[in-house]
């Protein structure tokens, strides 16, 4: 990229699957302000990836934090898509339209008011984005290997996984697809919630991410250097 010599921007290296940008203070690059780039973990943007988001979807990003994610499923579904954006935490939302209008996705991006609203959405994709004991974020945050309980990461979270995953499945429409992910490398929330939903929901069939074949997919930071995420379709 060219303007990466004028904003000292520089890239690092990377696998071929995305293309993050790193640089030394970022966010007060102009070329940030004016919402040309976002500063996002690579893992993050494969999970944006195997959603399989195309122009002009209409995609519910169901725990949608402070948008990173939705950013990037609003660049996928473009001017004739829509992205509704929820999270129970209401408080994690306060910056999300701000960083959509910087991006200039203000008018792809909706922020739901109320739970009910969401609910009576039926949407080609649901992005569930699940909290989680963030288990594979611990190369960019080690101290947090002192902080992980024990039983909120193996039982707690996981019931509370379910319940996001019960409420999520519903905004699905018929042949629409549910991707859910977590930045956790635990079995208890990742392959486990996936086969507790598989026997809760049978009518919801397994599907390919769209990156591959798979339908669950573990991505580890040993392997291409990024945070350690969990994904299923």
């Amino acid at each position: 990229v060219d303007s990466q010599v004028a904003t000292g921007l520089r890239l690092a290296p990377t696998s071929d699957r995305a293309s993050p940008l790193a640089g030394h203070g970022a966010w007060s690059l102009d070329a940030w302000k004016k919402g040309f780039f976002e500063v996002q973990d690579e893992g993050s943007q494969l999970i944006v990836e195997a959603a399989g988001s195309v122009p002009g979807q209409v995609v519910l990003d169901y725990c949608a934090g402070n948008g990173g994610k939705s950013l990037a499923l609003a660049a996928k579904v473009g001017a004739t898509g829509r992205v509704h954006c929820w999270d129970v935490d209401r408080s994690r939302l306060r910056h999300l339209m701000a960083n959509a209008r910087r991006a200039g996705a203000e008018q792809i991006i909706t922020v739901a008011d109320s739970i009910e609203s969401v609910e009576n959405l039926r949407v080609d994709i649901v992005l569930c984005d699940a909290v989680c004991s963030s288990s594979g974020t611990l190369r960019r945050h080690p101290c947090n290997r002192w902080r992980l309980d024990d039983r909120l990461a193996r039982k707690d979270l996981p019931a509370q996984q379910r319940t996001i995953l019960e409420g999520a499945q519903q905004c699905v429409r018929l042949g629409g697809r549910l991707v859910y992910a977590t930045c956790s490398l635990l079995q208890e929330e990742n392959e486990g919630v996936a086969a507790w939903f598989s026997e809760r929901f049978p009518n919801l069939a397994p599907s390919p991410l769209a990156d591959g074949a798979q339908h669950m997919q573990t991505l580890l930071p040993e392997h291409l250097g990024h945070d350690g995420f969990f994904m299923a379709c």
